[in-house]
């Protein structure tokens, strides 16, 4: 009777817990942090304030006359007019609610939501005229995700503390009929039960979903857009252009970044774009074909792939974990879909990017399981396709394919067979389509009209030129003069590798006609470049007095993005762990300057030399900016930590339960409020977790209490790495939260079973 008390406590207890929580959130409609920006006569007598679940009233903090802020969350935001007469039509108002900004022309805003207090005051609410999903799943996600509360992660972990125990309860109390029922499950029914609870994950999450019919001019996600109507309209593969009349687009008119703006309207109309890589732009296209070019439809369908990612993740995890891992699966799913449906709506790789890494996963388990040939052909199809959707995963997928031929070739796992190599093959042939294209577009093997002696005698003429001090409209002229001279045949340098000779004249005449040294030598370094990069290629004579030239630094296998992404991912201003770009040639980043010709890897490393003092800056700015967002990350940190505290102290701890116990009451909690309230305490965990498990495995110790298969565990170290090398972004650390979750599950349930029976689990 005793576990049974204790499992009825802890329904009852969650019962209350849940009806309060209803109660309390189902009239918030504002949840996070809020902003506003007001352009209005200041003796219009404009006043904000917000109402609690409680109907309480909480003023703005006021940053200047303009600007104030608030966060929490709120019932209702009020406005407050003493003399509506005074607004004009060019009176506005920016309300930002978690970085989503509603723009309002305050005159419309009082024709059309005015009310009047007893005060006499023109009273405004903004509930209704903002565009926001209101149901409940969106507001749990909201509360869970933009809270300031240090509180939070407590409520989280003790909730799934008590979603676990009464799991382990039940278990111990209906042992016999759960495992006669797991049977049934897992011969026959186990997929339909998946198939059917992303099913119902998708009409659960559905109504919270921001089905907009437009797209922001923005980021990354214009590109992406623009490549796949470009692709349906039959233009081609990757064109980044404007060819279209702009409204093909269905581009947000009221939500446009100027700089984005700006690249759209200037890119040529034959632009092939390899920077970014094929499988996102060419899926939005065919959703595009087949149901015509509307980004409401691409949300439904990846919102239905994050569904079939939750709904299937109990399949998958039982083939590692038989029953933990199916219920495993049920939980996390759930609370994956919970806090990451959002990501739906953003026309962006990391839902495509999930998928197939989830597929990826669950073809690595089955090729383990079994060990055959057509297996290890899926999985290098799919490793192919999560490189294509973008390439941040390939540190997870090299490593898997050097221990698999360390494994077959060293250890001779003769077992193995040719399966290794098969796999190998699948994963080229899927790739190298793709790789030709962008390397020829990219020009590693190209024809031109001159030999290196042309080049030789250009970059004479090239130093001749810039012997003087200053530079001035004439030299530029003699420059493109010389250009068109020696290139008179080549269509593709007189049009595009002009570009730069022709900004100076045409755009930047206060910069030509002044006798700045540094400019001088920035010119002559890039007109160098221009002439004497090619005396560096291999030449071979062609035909027709042509000559074939290989340059090798074309060569793209995946995307052209790494070079220039590591060096503006390392720089002076990346101290905030970020990506900073230069936006043009004349700002003052140090890869502008250095006019070095040495690889982006040997230049960052150079810079770092130069420039030690910024090693303890940007690289835990770069972990704190990756991880400060995901609680589970922190807590499967935090576990790793205290089981290695356990294997170093050994039998002591398994033998006091009461240290047990203060671990799960005091220790990962007082931890986990830690790491939300500093940032060193964060960004100190995440690396001692990482030194701590690397250390465990060098010494064959397993760094949880059970096994997780490897891929799992590259999948982590990826995201680790790629943030550490490039920049902490919550796009790239959420591709593994499927792993993470279900894996912070099963970890906090073996920790747990030590207060129960051996048996439970």
């Amino acid at each position: 009777m005793y576990p049974k008390r204790i499992l009825l406590s802890i329904i009852l207890t969650a019962f209350v817990f849940l009806s309060i929580f209803t109660f309390y959130i189902k009239d918030i409609n504002f949840i996070g942090s809020l902003k506003i920006e007001l352009k209005a006569p200041h003796n219009a007598g404009l006043n904000f304030f917000a109402l609690t679940a409680l109907n309480k009233k909480q003023s703005f903090f006021i940053l200047n006359d303009s600007n104030a802020v608030l966060s929490g969350y709120y019932k209702e935001i009020i406005m407050t007019i003493e003399k509506p007469d005074l607004i004009t039509n060019n009176d506005s108002l920016v309300l930002s609610l978690n970085e989503a900004n509603f723009r309002f022309c305050l005159k419309d805003v009082i024709e059309q939501w005015k009310t009047f207090t007893e005060e006499g005051k023109l009273n405004i609410q903004f509930s209704e005229s903002i565009q926001q999903s209101h149901s409940f799943i969106s507001k749990i996600n909201a509360f869970l995700l933009n809270t300031n509360f240090s509180v939070m992660p407590l409520l989280i972990y003790f909730f799934i503390l008590l979603i676990i125990v009464s799991i382990l309860l039940l278990y111990s109390i209906w042992k016999s009929k759960i495992l006669m029922l797991w049977n049934i499950v897992e011969k026959k029914y186990i997929f339909l039960f998946s198939i059917i609870l992303s099913i119902l994950y998708f009409f659960v999450f559905f109504g919270a979903l921001d089905k907009k019919d437009n797209v922001w001019l923005g980021g990354d996600t214009w590109e992406y857009q623009v490549m796949a109507v470009n692709l349906v309209k039959g233009h081609g593969v990757q064109k980044l252009s404007c060819i279209e009349p702009f409204e093909s687009y269905k581009f947000d008119n009221e939500n446009i970044d100027t700089e984005s703006y700006r690249h759209f309207k200037k890119a040529a109309s034959d632009n092939t774009d390899t920077y970014r890589t094929p499988a996102y732009s060419l899926f939005l296209g065919l959703i595009y074909f087949i149901g015509g070019i509307n980004p409401a439809n691409v949300s439904l369908v990846q919102l239905f792939m994050l569904c079939l990612v939750a709904g299937l993740l109990p399949l998958v995890l039982s083939k590692v974990w038989r029953m933990k891992g199916f219920l495993t699966g049920c939980i996390s799913g759930f609370f994956f879909l919970l806090l990451y449906y959002p990501r739906a709506n953003l026309i962006m790789t990391e839902v495509l990017l999930v998928y197939f890494c989830f597929l990826s996963v669950w073809a690595v388990i089955t090729f383990e399981q079994t060990n055959k040939t057509k297996y290890a052909i899926t999985v290098g199809v799919f490793f192919a396709l999560t490189l294509l959707t973008k390439g941040m995963l390939i540190i997870a997928v090299f490593f898997y394919f050097l221990n698999l031929f360390y494994v077959r070739i060293i250890e001779k796992q003769k077992n193995l067979g040719h399966k290794p190599f098969i796999m190998l093959m699948a994963f080229l042939l899927v790739i190298l389509p793709w790789s030709i294209y962008a390397s020829f577009n990219n020009k590693f093997i190209y024809v031109e009209a001159f030999s290196k002696k042309q080049l030789v005698t250009a970059t004479t003429k090239v130093d001749s030129i810039f012997e003087k001090t200053k530079i001035d409209t004439s030299n530029i002229v003699e420059m493109v003069s010389l250009i068109n001279e020696i290139y008179y045949e080549n269509k593709y340098w007189t049009e595009n590798r002009c570009q730069f000779v022709k900004q100076f004249v045409e755009e930047k005449p206060h910069f030509i006609r002044s006798a700045d040294t540094v400019l001088v030598e920035f010119a002559k370094g890039k007109m160098n470049m221009f002439f004497r990069k090619h005396i560096d290629y291999m030449m071979i004579p062609f035909f027709n007095n042509k000559y074939l030239y290989f340059n090798f630094d074309g060569f793209t296998f995946l995307t052209g993005q790494v070079k220039t992404l590591l060096l503006q991912s390392n720089n002076e201003y990346c101290t905030d762990g970020g990506w900073h770009k230069d936006k043009n040639a004349f700002d003052h980043y140090y890869y502008r300057n250095d006019n070095s010709e040495k690889g982006s890897w040997q230049r960052v490393a150079i810079f770092y030399y130069n420039n030690p003092n910024l090693i303890a800056e940007i690289f835990p700015s770069k972990i704190f900016r990756a991880y400060k967002d995901f609680f589970f990350y922190k807590l499967l940190a935090v576990l790793i930590l205290f089981n290695g505290l356990t294997i170093i102290m050994g039998r002591f701890i398994n033998k006091k339960k009461i240290f047990l116990l203060l671990l799960f009451a005091i220790l990962i909690p007082l931890t986990l409020v830690a790491v939300e309230l500093y940032s060193f305490v964060l960004i100190g965990l995440i690396c001692m977790a990482f030194l701590l498990g690397i250390l465990l495995y060098l010494k064959k110790r397993n760094p949880y209490l059970f096994e997780v298969p490897k891929f799992f565990n590259l999948i982590i170290l990826n995201i680790f790495l790629i943030s550490f090398i490039f920049y902490g972004l919550d796009r790239f650390t959420f591709i593994g939260d499927f792993i993470v979750i279900p894996t912070c599950f099963l970890f906090l349930a073996y920790f747990l079973r030590r207060f129960f029976d051996a048996r439970v689990l």
